[in-house]
Order: structure tokens, then C-alpha cells, then sequence
């Protein structure tokens, strides 16, 4: 059995390009491989987008993997380097943190 890689929980905006506009929405949990994504509906597995992580981050192309509601489960096409998973994960220490009832713990991100 294989397992997938650690999500750290976080709350870090992004903008993601999907059929050719600039939406915001926001990660909610992240790792080298993957993210859960917040705020944007209408997606389906199997699209493409493209994410724009931040200032010092680089743009990531990924897959979704699964959607349910403005929540979607992404795979990113190549592995996301420690050190911009360090600046993500940092970025939100000096936030408010997550908020533990906007968690829906019925959800499984599928590989």
C-alpha cells in the first residue's frame, strides 16, 4: 500500500488560471505532492490549472484529483521543492491559523 505524502494544514492564497481566467481561491492543506484547494467551483477531476503560488514561489501546474462543492483535491505534475513548501508553510505561521470547524473531516484525497 502506498501512502501519500504529509498535508500540512495552512491558509495561503493563490491564483489559479482555469480556462483562461485568473480566479482567487486559497490552499487549505499542502505537501511536496499535492493540495487541497478552497474557493472555486465548477471544477471536475481530470482538469488542468495552473497555480500561482506567490512572490518567491514558483507557478505549479496540477491535476484535480477530486472536487465536492468549492473544495477540490490536487496532484501537482512535478514535486514541489522544500524550500517553497518551507516559504508556504511559513506564511502562515504569522496568520490567524486555521480555523478547526472549517475542517470537513469525512474528506479523503484519493491518489
Amino acid at each position: 500500500m502506498q501512502y501519500r505524502a504529509y498535508r500540512f494544514p495552512c491558509e495561503h492564497p493563490v491564483v489559479v488560471s482555469h480556462h483562461g481566467e485568473r480566479l482567487p481561491a486559497q490552499i487549505i492543506n499542502i505537501s511536496n505532492e499535492g493540495a487541497r484547494l478552497s474557493g472555486l467551483g465548477g471544477l471536475a477531476p481530470g482538469e488542468r490549472l495552473r497555480l500561482e503560488l506567490g512572490q518567491g514561489c514558483p507557478v505549479m501546474q496540477a491535476e484535480v484529483r477530486w472536487t465536492r462543492g468549492t473544495l477540490a483535491g490536487l496532484r501537482f505534475d512535478a514535486p514541489l521543492a522544500p524550500r517553497d513548501l518551507a516559504l508556504i508553510r511559513r506564511s502562515v505561521a504569522s496568520g490567524t491559523g486555521v480555523a478547526a470547524k472549517a475542517w470537513n473531516l469525512q474528506l479523503r484525497e484519493l491518489r
